[in-house]
């Protein structure tokens, strides 16, 4: 067998676009005024009244991924397919626990298959050769040199400069090509 290096993907912000199909609208409803994807500029919602409360109350939904019929980022599709033509292509995400059975059939409509599936806490003990993640804390214990960073309003802070950066889907293979 020949060795192909593993590329780990996120689900969240990466491949799912949660904050514009779930988040987005929820924060909407429940505070009666628009609120754009540019207004969250850190991971926990902090800058926007009670919108950590209302997210994470979100997040605990069991049906979290039901209903969306293969929604994911655009281009993601395309941007898959070439990295599996190379490399072993896995999904890797932090659930919470009530959500995580639809998070895994959201990943299978996507393609993943059940061995190349993980859900844990700490993306840093998965054997990858490359991970493409939005949040910060999983970049940081990922390292640079492993981290292709989704750019998001979220993690746009000095912490992650150094990090090769993804603004597209378009952009992660040649991305994840220069770390391996």
């Amino acid at each position: 067998m020949i060795y192909q290096p593993t590329v780990a993907i996120d689900c969240d912000s990466v491949l799912f676009p949660i904050n514009e199909l779930v988040v987005l609208p929820l924060l909407e409803s429940r505070l009666g005024r628009e609120v754009r994807k540019q207004d969250i500029t850190d991971w926990g919602y902090s800058e926007i009244p009670g919108g950590k409360q209302i997210a994470y109350e979100a997040f605990k939904r069991p049906n979290l991924y039901d209903g969306y019929t293969l929604k994911v980022m655009p281009g993601a599709e395309d941007a898959l397919a070439v990295l599996r033509s190379q490399y072993r292509v896995i999904a890797v995400s932090s659930p919470f626990a009530q959500h995580a059975g639809s998070k895994w059939s959201f990943l299978q409509r996507c393609g993943f298959d059940h061995e190349d599936i993980v859900l844990c806490g700490d993306k840093g003990l998965v054997g990858l050769d490359a991970l493409v993640d939005d949040a910060p804390s999983h970049a940081l214990r990922v390292g640079r040199e492993r981290c292709v960073v989704f750019d998001q309003p979220w993690n746009r802070e000095d912490a992650l400069s150094d990090f090769e950066r993804a603004f597209s889907w378009e952009d992660v293979p040649r991305k994840v090509a220069r770390l391996l």
